[in-house]
């Protein structure tokens, strides 16, 4: 009888691992259950009961998981994309503006390749699809100048971020080639060495502009105080180009939309979890996980572009070289951190 109650009292404390929510539904039916299934091992002798007791604590620690992650997919189905953000949910016009650039993105990568034939109608209704999305952009991109740069706009003007970086490192690049200050390396691992920091030096004028922009706009600057996750959200959109600008390729258009789609449901995700570390997170995770995609597709592809036999550049280079500059634009997105070692600034009437 003591071996019964012990074991009783061990399970009805061990039920306190599950959420408050399921203990108040389900408590009381799972005490009764439990007495009754020890009281009848306990008659058929100690063995029995062990027995019992072995096959409960083995199935207990998985349940109480499997009952939080419920409630907590429950929680983020049930919360409005924003919620947790300074300017509070987004209405679905804001998530137009979110989405925006990653449907440009797909718009456009070519699916006209051989290995993916659309029908010429296909063809055109994408391409007509793609000036809506750009002219929405850009739409985008003027209402979020205006706005003092609203949480939602954060992904579109981040791509325009990148539209002038790219410019800027053009303009920068053929100034170096003229006057023969950097030579490409002979050497593979100094090319490796190479376009990593290049990587960081491309990077760096997006940082720069957004220091700009946090002096400028005193809006955004006191929303970045309370959130500093709202400059990771800006700087995905500057990881956004990358994956459609291979331009070599001409099969590789399911990979670069996979990786695309993949940043979108990053994006999504930044909008439901409640803290900016949770953000961070999900947005460096499916970073990594949209170059790993984008990776491996030009890894595949590589043998059937015409051009690969007559490549000076093997194919394990082609598609480790999109991974070097994921080092640079993770340092990219969680720089904002830094942030917390600075008193929050916390928003006005709290």
């Amino acid at each position: 009888m003591d071996a019964e109650h012990s074991f009783v009292h061990v399970y009805l404390a061990l039920l306190r691992c599950y959420p408050a929510g399921y203990q108040e539904a389900y408590a009381e039916e799972l005490e009764y259950a439990i007495r009754q299934a020890a009281e009848a091992a306990a008659q058929q002798g100690r063995m029995a009961l062990l027995r019992l007791a072995l096959r409960e604590l083995r199935d207990l620690p998985g349940s109480a998981l499997s009952a939080h992650w419920r409630e907590r997919r429950g929680k983020m189905l049930r919360t409005r994309p924003g919620t947790y953000l300074p300017e509070g949910p987004l209405a679905w016009w804001m998530l137009v503006g979110v989405f925006v650039p990653f449907f440009v993105g797909i718009m456009a990568a070519d699916l006209s390749s051989s290995v993916w034939p659309l029908p010429g109608w296909v063809n055109w209704l994408g391409i007509a699809m793609g000036i809506l999305g750009l002219g929405v952009l850009i739409l985008t991109w003027i209402l979020g100048l205006i706005k003092g740069f609203p949480d939602w706009s954060l992904p579109s003007l981040g791509l325009g971020f990148f539209v002038l970086t790219y410019l800027i490192d053009g303009g920068v690049g053929r100034l170096f080639e003229f006057f023969h200050i950097i030579q490409w390396p002979d050497s593979r691992p100094e090319q490796i060495l190479m376009v990593v920091l290049r990587s960081f030096l491309f990077l760096l004028p997006a940082l720069v502009m957004a220091m700009i922009v946090l002096l400028l706009s005193r809006p955004f600057y006191s929303r970045v105080r309370q959130d500093w996750s709202l400059l990771s959200f800006l700087f995905l959109g500057v990881a956004i180009p990358p994956f459609i600008m291979n331009d070599p390729y001409q099969h590789l258009a399911p990979f670069e939309i996979a990786a695309l789609l993949t940043l979108a449901i990053g994006a999504w995700m930044f909008l439901k979890w409640r803290t900016p570390w949770q953000r961070l997170a999900t947005l460096a995770v499916a970073l990594t996980l949209a170059t790993g995609i984008y990776a491996l597709g030009i890894y595949i592809v590589y043998p059937l572009e015409d051009w690969a036999q007559f490549s000076s550049f093997p194919r394990w280079w082609e598609a480790t070289y999109p991974l070097l500059s994921v080092p640079a634009i993770l340092v990219l997105i969680c720089a904002p951190a830094i942030l917390t070692l600075f008193p929050r600034e916390e928003p006005k009437g709290a």
